[in-house]
């Protein structure tokens, strides 16, 4: 029988052939004699052949089978009288009572019916286990009665002497082992040669006790090859012999006693013949059995005890011993069976029980056994047919778990499918004295009372059924059972109404029609009446009482097999032996098995008909019945949908239900199985598995499954221990050349090494794919050990968890189940089995299992490998079996700054270029992003992120790098990861050349030798949305996907497909290798520590050593410089809220005002191992705390030609930092501008500052200090004398007076000097200087010419020194108030420009510069500063006099010059201002305008009389020229007046028209011009 884990179709055991009882058994045996071996193809060819023949007509039956093959024999009536219609008379006539042939009483054949018998046969694969020789009689079916051996023909001489015909042993030869050819041979002649081998064989075969085989043939087959057997063959083809002719081919012939010798051809005609003789022989053998057992000493020791056996004569015993033993029957007519054979086999024994046994023939004797038994009340009537037909009907199970209870139960109840309305009634005896029909006794002459009476009657019935005759033996069954039942003699009842169902398979069987028609079981009365026999049988099982007391030790299968029965709980002792429950579990269990398959085979046929009963008696399935799938169909949806519906058109046809048929099956695997040996436990389970499969029942399939590897695992595990002790199969035969101890375990006597025998492996690989298909119907694929196609699993990840299905089945009921296999795999031992099983939980169930289990499966990997390794079995490409994400990420690190380079253009370094002096601007330049720049020959970091789901240790024995382009060496690591953690491991890698390099994922090795290929693509945003749109679309199908049944295991187990992408469009972590490049550091600098500490406005230099360490030049050095102030400055920028004037002024403190600047812009050659100094300037800034200095460097001129650059070039760059510490030392403030009065002007100035600048008391020069300086004294005065000289000078309206004050807020004095800038030969540069002490607030004043600037340059918007974007100006402004602020701008850029201040710490070099940009310049201060555009002059002098007197007229000039770029018309008006504060003013009034032609000026002064016009409109005045507007005047009193002249523009009615939009008129004002008057 085929494997239960394949999915062919097998064929199906005879344990669970329902018409078992109806067939006899034939072992074919091979026999290999010396000198002439048998192969296995031959034996396999003659096996088939013998095979083909499953029954036989009664035409092929006779009676003498020397006789029929050798042409010659008895015949007609001398073999015996014919038997009559009311007796039994003669010897052949007790062989030839079951023969369908001769002419007896039978009823299974009519006279003139034209109806032939037919005998079935089975073949047995092996002889039944010894411990069931206690059923030889009860169930003589179960054993061989027919042993045939096969063996090559021999050559001549070999044999001994030839011997035609055979004979039985001492006697007589009138029976059915009659001589041939009239020769009588002495039977110890004929047990020589071939025969002794053949008897040697069959006495391995069968216990010395054992009465069977009743026949034993030895067939010598011809030393030819068949068509059909291998070509290969190496054994050379056989001439046929001369002396055979073609009547001996086509016969055969007799060699010796039961040795024939087959033809050279017409097999199977011959083989037909053969099988008919030896049948006609067995059914001669059964004839005189049963006539032995008809004498009253034979009824006497077949009603003695429960189970009276059939058992094998000791050879001591004489023939006239057991003469004189033997008790005559009465038959009715007198007659009686002249067999010499029918004595007791055993001497009178003391036991009463030991003295029953009766003798058969020469060889056997029918032996008492068991317990004691005596006429009890009746039993239980049988379960009526009507119960059975309407609960199939109904569809529910025909016997539930009652049905097949404790056989060991000792009540009188009956299971509930045998429950009756009333029970004492049908334990009441039966009202008819003699209930049993008279038709029986033409079938026995013997007394039919008390137990001897059914038994002889359930024999008789198997003796009928077994030669085919059907009727006969229901006939006898039915007596029998009632017999047997009004006796309470149960076992036997069970037994003959399980024969009946038979019987009245065989009548149906006889009766087809050969049609497909088929019936519904229910509508089918003969299938439902032998399934009521059936059910009645196991019912009776069920109450049996065990065959041996627990007085008697008789054998049991637990005493042979070595099992532990199993006690009551109330049994102190619970290894109880020889009872004999293990036959009475052997007999309910096959018969439930039985059952089983009777429904299946009906099921299977889709009812009831002529096809079931061929598949029942060939005990087949139906051709038309589908295969169960294989793994890889199962998957399949169709076919399983096919399937399930071929199944239910079956159910629809035959209506019967799966689980109603698999429930006798269950009923069969009750505890009581477990009183079976271990075998017989392994072979039920078998058939309860291929039963699951067939009815398509996965779960039941799976859970028998798991219990059947349990149990195969220990009958392996014991019986290659056993082997081992003997030093049999399983392990080498070659003997060690080192004496070895007993088998007891113990080492060797001396100390030398003993050599370890292999392990046998055969049928490990069977047990494992039988539970890994269990493990599949729980929905768990166990993991193949390698790869399929033979290469390294390859796996591409994004970084994220897939979308996993959800897990079918239940995770502690698959953890239990491989916990299971697992030991049974170790326990075999199977060590591949092992490592399968242990990837497979460890990859698929790790987070059910708890740590201690991760911990044991982690142990007996890697033990189990070592194993398979160590004894050199084939072991490659071990599968992947980490489950879920092993690598996370992929990392490669940046350069560290000094090393990382920096890719320039040629532009860049040009000299012409000053836009921006900084070389390193990341603001100008954003990085490439995705691509990271390695360097040719420097070692590289690669991190890779590794995560480890187990509970244990993850040794992880090589790892290194994917990559693909240019060539980088990667030393493999080792690395062992931490339980349930993720951690970072560093791979150092170096890349041998410049180009492009991919990174394309991690390589991992276990320790194992499982070997992974890992891909980790680089994913962008839209693939990430991709991924992200295609995992929530499948949680979604997973969501709403519902799949009923054990199909949802397929379409769990399917993971989703990721989104289909281009290969080609995949991107990898790239990087870019650029030429080898030089290393340089910083030697040594002048710093300590690297802080430097300055005053505001100081400057000091840095100088750095520089040394390159490598072996490339150093051709190319620049410096870029980055400090605290100026980041704060561009973040201020950046921000955009500033003001335009704000945004200049920090953009211009960080271009004209760096922190750090290098003056030396040149080349830098730095040799191999040389040195270079360079020195960088830095300038003290309040508030500005570090600084960067930034050194790019690099090998420019690679190609040899020192005189051009590359395009491209790279360079690398290092950083000092600096750490400021700048004092606020100085601090100028309160800017202020003043306007000159000419000092020789006849008038007097009002204004106090004018005026008290040149007051003796007041002098600006004399309160300066004098300095403490050797020389100083002398140097204050020349500058005070040049200070005075020029302040004489430009004393005048063109200049002006710049003052500033300046604070000392450092603890020690400070020299400062404001400055101003020459402007040509008519202004020579100019430096006042004044010491500041400590907490002391100075004021410098200086002379500065006043500034016009032309329109163009104040209408120029404010200028921004970066590259800013344009911003929208945000405050709403008019146009003249932008105007303003940018002629505001303008000139003070200007007056910036022209002063400036620095100091000096006296007595140190210390010196440096103070900013003025930060102060503020009004609006007032540009009317000051700004040159006037129109000049107005009043010129008061007297006609006569030096001075001006009273009474006297004098002149009054107004002279106006214009100096603005267009034309001028001015309108004038002269007043003088009142003296007193009561008098107006017109000053006070709005502005003049115009007055009407001809209007006379108006004044209100008393004292003054003027003569002319006090306002006039003068002629138009061009840019740079001059008009005068004269009156007179005449002052009446003595005493102070002043003048002041007001001009206006005159405006005209062309100018106004248009759309263009003018300013307001503006009025300008002269100076105020006072004179004094006096008296003469």
């Amino acid at each position: 029988m085929a494997q239960p884990g394949s999915s062919s179709r097998p064929g199906l055991s005879s344990t669970c052939d329902p018409t078992s009882l109806a067939k006899i058994q034939i072992l074919l045996v091979p026999i290999q004699l010396p000198g002439s071996p048998l192969s296995s193809q031959q034996f396999d060819y003659w096996s088939h052949l013998f095979r083909s023949r499953t029954s036989l007509r009664s035409d092929d039956l006779s009676t003498s089978h020397a006789a029929s093959l050798n042409g010659s024999g008895p015949s007609g009536p001398s073999h015996g009288a014919a038997r009559s219609s009311t007796g039994v008379s003669g010897h052949s006539t007790s062989r030839s009572r079951f023969s369908p042939n001769s002419n007896t009483g039978s009823i299974s054949k009519g006279p003139g019916a034209g109806l032939v018998n037919h005998v079935h046969l089975s073949y047995a694969a092996h002889p039944p286990a010894r411990h069931l020789s206690s059923l030889s009689l009860l169930r003589i079916s179960m054993f061989p009665l027919i042993v045939i051996g096969v063996a090559l023909k021999p050559t001549s001489g070999d044999l001994g002497e030839s011997i035609e015909g055979y004979s039985v042993d001492g006697g007589d030869t009138s029976g059915g082992s009659a001589q041939a050819n009239g020769q009588s041979t002495d039977g110890h002649a004929g047990n020589t040669g071939s025969m002794r081998v053949f008897d040697e064989a069959v006495h391995a075969l069968f216990p010395p006790s054992s009465p069977f085989p009743l026949v034993k043939r030895l067939v010598l087959v011809p030393p030819k090859h068949p068509s059909h057997l291998s070509r290969g063959s190496e054994s050379k083809p056989v001439r046929r012999p001369a002396e055979s002719n073609d009547a001996l081919d086509r016969k055969g012939k007799f060699v010796e006693r039961d040795v024939l010798e087959a033809p050279w051809d017409n097999e199977e005609t011959w083989i037909i013949k053969f099988l008919g003789g030896v049948v006609g022989d067995v059914l001669g053998e059964l004839g005189d059995l049963v006539t032995a057992m008809e004498t009253p000493q034979g009824l006497k020791t077949l009603s003695a005890t429960l189970l009276p056996s059939l058992t094998s004569n000791p050879s001591s015993i004489s023939h006239q011993t057991l003469e004189s033993l033997a008790e005559e029957p009465s038959f009715p007519n007198g007659d009686r069976p002249r067999r010499p054979s029918t004595t007791t086999p055993y001497p009178v024994s003391h036991s009463p029980i030991e003295g029953l046994g009766i003798g058969i023939s020469l060889k056997r004797s029918l032996t008492p056994g068991g317990r004691p038994t005596s006429i009890a009340a009746p039993s239980l009537p049988p379960l009526q047919t009507n119960a059975i037909a309407s609960s199939s009907r109904d569809s529910t199970p025909t016997t539930t778990t009652s049905s097949s209870s404790n056989p060991f139960r000792r009540t009188s109840g009956i299971p509930s499918a045998f429950t009756r309305s009333s029970s004492a009634a049908s334990l009441a005896p039966p009202a008819n004295p003699n209930p049993f029909p008279a038709s029986t006794s033409k079938y026995t002459t013997a007394s039919l009372v008390g137990l001897a009476g059914g038994r002889l009657l359930k024999l008789l019935g198997d003796m009928y059924l077994l030669a085919g005759m059907y009727t006969d033996a229901v006939k006898c069954f039915d007596d029998g059972a009632e017999r047997c039942r009004s006796v309470g003699d149960v076992l036997w009842e069970a037994l003959a109404r399980e024969g009946r169902a038979v019987a009245g398979m065989g009548e149906a069987w006889e009766g087809r029609d050969g049609s497909e028609m088929t019936q519904p079981f229910p509508n089918s009365p003969i299938p439902i009446e032998i399934l009521t026999h059936l059910l009645s049988s196991l019912a009776c099982l069920s109450r049996a009482p065990l065959p041996y007391p627990s007085t008697i030790l008789s054998p049991s299968p637990q005493a042979i097999s070595g099992s532990l029965s199993f006690a009551t709980p109330s049994s102190p002792n619970p290894s109880i032996v020889g009872t004999g429950e293990g036959l009475l579990a052997y007999l309910h269990t096959s018969l439930s098995l039985r059952i089983s398959h009777f429904l299946l085979i009906i099921w299977a046929s889709s009812g009831w008909g002529s096809i079931a009963l061929s598949s029942l008696f060939s005990h087949t399935i139906p051709r038309s019945f589908p295969p169960s799938l294989s793994p890889e169909e199962s998957r399949d949806a169709s076919a399983r949908q096919r399937r399930h519906r071929f199944l239910l058109s079956l159910h629809q046809k035959s209506q019967l239900d799966r689980q109603a048929m698999f429930a006798h099956a269950e009923g069969a695997l009750q505890p009581h199985h477990r009183a079976l040996t271990k075998a017989e436990q392994v072979a039920l389970h078998t058939e309860v598995v291929w039963l699951a499969r067939w009815l398509d029942l996965p779960r039941k399939e799976a859970f028998f499954s798991r219990e059947l590897v349990k149990r195969i695992g220990e009958l392996i595990v014991e019986s290659r221990e056993e082997s081992r002790r003997r030093g049999q199969a399983g392990f080498s035969r070659t003997k060690s050349a080192i004496p070895l101890n007993d088998t007891n375990g113990s080492t060797p006597a001396s100390q030398s090494v003993a050599p370890r025998q292999r392990e046998s492996t055969e049928g490990n690989q069977s047990v494992i794919m039988l539970f890994e298909r269990a493990m599949n119907s729980m929905g768990l694929d166990v993991l193949s050990l390698s790869t399929s196609d033979g290469k390294r699993t390859t796996l591409r990840q994004t970084g994220t968890e897939q979308v996993k299905p959800p897990r079918f089945g239940w995770p502690e009921l698959q953890v239990e189940m491989i916990k299971e296999g697992i030991s049974v795999a170790d326990s075999l031992p199977d060590q591949v089995g092992v490592i399968r099983l242990c990837m497979t939980a460890l990859r698929e169930l790790h987070m059910y299992l708890n740590p201690g289990s991760q911990g044991v499966l982690a142990k007996m990997l890697p033990n189990a490998l070592a194993v398979v390794r160590r004894r050199g079995m084939p072991l490659e490409n071990l599968r992947w079996w980490l489950p879920g994400l092993t690598v996370l990420s992929i990392e490669l690190t940046n350069l560290p700054p000094n090393r990382l380079p920096l890719e320039h253009s040629r532009e860049e370094i040009a000299t012409d270029k000053g836009r921006d002096p900084f070389l390193y601007n990341p603001r100008l330049r954003a990085a490439e992003a995705g691509k990271t720049v390695l360097i040719a020959k420097e070692q590289t970091d690669v991190y890779v992120t590794l995560r480890n789901p187990f509970a244990f240790n993850l040794e992880i024995q090589d790892m290194s790098l994917i990559t693909a382009g240019i060539e980088f060496v990667v030393t493999p690591l080792s690395v062992s990861l931490a339980p349930q953690s993720i951690q970072s491991v560093r791979i150092v890698g170096i890349a041998s050349t410049a180009g492009s390099l991919q990174i394309k994922g991690v390589r991992l090795r276990l320790g194992d030798g499982s070997a992974c290929d890992i891909l980790l693509p680089v994913v962008d945003d839209a693939e990430r949305k991709r991924i992200v749109k295609h995992k929530s679309r499948a949680m979604m199908d997973f969501a709403k996907t519902k799949v009923q049944g054990l199909d949802a295991r397929y379409t769990g187990t399917t993971e989703p497909e990721p989104p289909i992408t281009d290969p080609s469009s995949e991107r990898w972590l790239e990087c870019r290798v650029v030429d080898e490049q030089p290393l340089v550091w910083i030697k040594k600098s002048s710093l300590t520590h690297g802080t430097i500490m300055l005053y505001d406005g100081e400057a000091s230099f840095i100088r750095l050593t520089l040394e390159n360490t490598s072996t490339i030049p150093v051709d190319f050095v620049k410096l870029s410089f980055d400090d605290s102030s100026s980041r704060a400055a561009r973040a201020l920028i950046s921000e955009g809220e500033l003001t335009p004037q704000h945004a200049h002024e920090l953009e211009w403190d960080i271009l004209h005002r760096p922190v750090l600047t290098w003056d030396d812009d040149g080349e830098s050659n730095i040799p191999p191992g040389g040195r270079t100094t360079i020195s960088v300037k830095c300038l003290g800034k309040v508030g500005c705390t570090d600084g960067t200095i930034r050194i790019d460097y690099g090998y420019l001129k690679r190609s040899g030609d020192t005189s051009s650059v590359p395009n491209s070039f790279q360079t690398r760059q290092m950083t000092f930092p600096v750490i400021f510490t700048v004092y606020h030392t100085l601090e100028p403030h309160s800017l202020d501008i003043v306007r000159f009065v000419p000092p020789n002007s006849p008038v007097e100035s009002k204004d106090t500052e004018v005026v008290g600048l040149f007051a003796e008391q007041n002098d600006y020069l004399s309160p300066l200090p004098t300095p403490r300086t050797p020389g100083t004294p002398r140097i204050r005065e020349m500058e005070k004398e040049s200070l005075k000289e020029v302040m004489k000078s430009e004393m005048d309206a063109s200049h002006c007076l710049f003052g500033l004050y300046v604070s000392n807020v450092y603890g020690v004095p400070f020299e400062v000097s404001l400055s101003r800038k020459g402007s040509g030969a008519q202004e020579a540069p100019l430096t006042t200087t004044r010491l500041v002490p400590p907490g002391a607030t100075e004021r410098l004043l200086i002379p500065l010419p006043r500034l016009s600037l032309p329109s163009s340059t104040t209408s120029q918007p404010i200028p921004s020194l970066s590259d800013r974007q344009y911003v929208v100006d945000k405050s709403t402004r008019t146009p003249a108030q932008i105007q303003e602020e940018r002629q505001l701008f303008w000139y003070r850029e200007e007056l910036l420009k022209t002063v400036s201040a620095t100091w000096i710490e006296p007595g140190s070099k210390r010196q440096g510069f103070m900013s003025l940009r930060d102060q503020v310049f009004t609006a007032s201060l540009l009317e000051v500063y700004r040159s006037d555009d129109l000049e107005i002059e009043i010129e008061i002098s007297s006609r006569d006099a030096e001075r001006l007197i009273t009474g006297e007229f004098i002149d009054i000039t107004v002279r106006l010059t214009n100096r603005l770029e267009i034309p001028y018309q001015p309108f004038v008006r002269l007043e003088a201002l009142p003296t007193l504060n009561s008098e107006p003013s017109w000053a006070q009034s709005t502005p003049a305008r115009r007055p009407p032609s001809g209007a006379p000026p108006v004044h209100n002064l008393k004292n003054v009389i003027l003569d002319g016009c006090l306002g006039q409109v003068l002629p138009l005045i061009q840019p740079g020229e001059s008009s005068t507007h004269s009156l007179s005047a005449i002052f009446l009193a003595a005493g102070s007046y002043s003048f002041r002249a007001a001009v206006d523009e005159v405006v005209f009615q062309a100018r106004d028209s248009g759309d263009e939009v003018k300013p307001p008129p503006r009025v300008r004002f002269s100076p105020l011009v006072t004179v004094n008057v006096m008296t003469e």
